[in-house]
């Protein structure tokens, strides 16, 4: 594995687990060499699966396409984060 794609990695389950504190959330991911890839994440009431938050995806022979999804996944999780801290921020 690739430092740049550590780091992404790295960058996107930091935004995740911190949204995660606002939302109960899944993520699910898929990479191969013979399909494309994605990343999903999932709200949830209780156990059950409610609406898709975020999906990226890429294609198989992107390059460095891994790293790419993660680093695309990753900035969708902040802009939520933010959305969401600012609504709580007009609330309260």
């Amino acid at each position: 594995m690739s430092d740049d794609l550590t780091v992404a990695i790295e960058e996107f389950y930091t935004a995740y687990r911190e949204l995660q504190k606002y939302m109960n959330l899944r993520a699910r991911t898929h990479f191969s060499l013979r399909t494309d890839g994605f990343i999903e994440i999932w709200s949830y009431k209780g156990n059950i699966k409610d609406k898709l938050v975020v999906k990226t995806t890429v294609e198989k022979d992107e390059e460095n396409a891994e790293e790419q999804c993660y680093r695309k996944a990753a900035e969708l999780v902040r802009n939520i984060l933010r959305e969401h801290i600012e609504l709580q921020r007009r609330a309260g």
